[in-house]
């Protein structure tokens, strides 16, 4: 007999709502009411968890990193065939179930102080994911280097998620034309 699934604390329920909130209408956009309602906590509830809204933004932008690292990750691990093809997936892997664009460009957008907790921790995420698109690329083949790779990737994978915010013949088009460029990458000399 399975053991039953473990409910998630107060805190991820939290974590989660406002992530999802946040995707969906912008971090501005979304005040500390509705995440509360959306939630089912209570206002201490929060504010124990999390002093300010930009604690929760913060906590929301990491564990989202750290969930979409992982699930790109294990999604590329599953593509039949090797290092190249895997590489070669990102495009469609980035537009699947992508319909709000990048949430850390969005959030640095809206926190263009440098300085601000959210925009470093919208850096600190696209800096980790150029890490794992250069070394996903090495891995396939790619001459450059991990950080020159990862650079380039990420510009093309950044308007797949520009291109499947705006629909889905948008995103067709763009996983198209990203494929394309990724493969012209693999063989640049």
């Amino acid at each position: 007999m399975a053991p039953p699934p473990v409910e998630p604390s107060r805190r991820e329920t939290l974590i989660s709502t406002a992530s999802d909130l946040f995707c969906r209408h912008g971090i501005h956009g979304v005040g500390i009411d509705w995440i509360i309602e959306e939630a089912g906590v209570a206002k201490a509830t929060l504010y124990k968890h999390f002093p300010s809204k930009d604690d929760l933004v913060v906590a929301a932008l990491r564990e989202k990193s750290r969930s979409g690292c992982a699930d790109l990750e294990a999604a590329a691990g599953r593509v039949p065939g090797g290092a190249r093809q895997r590489f070669l997936a990102l495009p469609a892997l980035t537009a699947q179930g992508n319909r709000h664009g990048c949430v850390f460009v969005l959030a640095a957008q809206e926190f263009p102080e440098r300085s601000h907790a959210v925009h470093k921790e919208s850096i600190a995420h696209k800096k980790a994911v150029r890490e794992l698109y250069g070394r996903l690329a090495v891995e396939a083949g790619a001459s450059l280097t991990a950080p020159e790779a990862g650079a380039r990737v990420q510009v093309v994978l950044d308007g797949v998620y520009a291109a499947a915010a705006l629909g889905p013949a948008d995103a067709k088009r763009a996983v198209q034309s990203a494929e394309h460029l990724l493969a012209l990458l693999l063989d640049v000399e």
